[in-house]
């Protein structure tokens, strides 16, 4: 087991933001990691998910800015009443750019079969251990946030690849536990649940992973600073001050 956690942030996405196409403009983003980067020397990523209206290259328009990381779908999925899709050239093409870059793919995934589908880009030299694995459970229309597909999942992944748990419908607080419990790693925010509890809006990102460091302590796995969490990851270091 690895004792040390990794703890992913998902961002907090504006309601009336929800329902639109992306601002591929890269200047507002740009500016936000700017300022992170003076305030922190957290891990970035990036995402190439988004509409199917979309095409890969604009899917993939935060691979130009400065990450470290970024998510990468392999495969397609029911997505409550529609499909989100993610055709095999689109993946491909999302793998070579993060390789060309040196960015280090976080593996979302839905479905087993898209455990598979990782290992064929790792095949093509594409993917690079370690791999992480992001299992997303709670989405209606795929698998169900259960502990007994968590486990299924984790055990299906190939040796040595990490794997955090990323609940959605409200089963965010529930798989974190399990996962910590279990050895692997957590997620947390507002993307995937804005309530600290039913009824109750959480205040902030901070306050949800806030939790999550506290129950983690209390199982004795210790968060892993940003450095510790780079070198898990197979991360270069970043020096104070440097970018990417």
């Amino acid at each position: 087991m690895d004792l040390k956690l990794l703890i992913v942030v998902a961002p907090c996405i504006p309601p009336d933001a929800a329902a639109i196409l992306p601002d591929l403009d890269l200047a507002a983003f740009e500016r936000t990691i700017r300022l992170i980067r003076e305030r922190s020397d957290i891990i970035i990523e990036g995402s190439t998910g988004g509409v199917n209206e979309l095409s890969a290259v604009e899917r993939s328009a935060s691979l130009q800015a400065d990450i470290e990381m970024a998510s990468l779908n392999p495969g397609s999925v029911h997505y409550a009443r529609g499909v989100y899709v993610n055709s095999p050239g689109d993946i491909a093409y999302w793998a070579q750019e993060m390789h060309r870059r040196q960015i280090k793919p976080d593996i979302a995934i839905f479905e087993a079969g898209m455990i598979a589908n990782a290992t064929a880009l790792a095949e093509r030299n594409w993917l690079e251990p370690p791999f992480i694995f992001s299992f997303v459970r709670g989405q209606r229309g795929a698998m169900a946030a259960t502990p007994r597909s968590l486990l299924f999942l984790s055990e299906s992944s190939p040796p040595g690849a990490l794997w955090a748990a990323a609940g959605h419908g409200g089963h965010d607080l529930r798989l974190s536990v399990l996962a910590i419990a279990m050895g692997g790693h957590a997620r947390a925010g507002c993307e995937d649940n804005s309530y600290y509890r039913p009824g109750e809006l959480a205040t902030s990102n901070a306050q949800l992973i806030e939790r999550l460091v506290r129950i983690s302590r209390e199982l004795g796995r210790e968060p892993a600073t940003p450095a510790e969490a780079r070198s898990i990851l197979g991360l270069a270091p970043l020096e104070p001050g440097q970018e990417r």
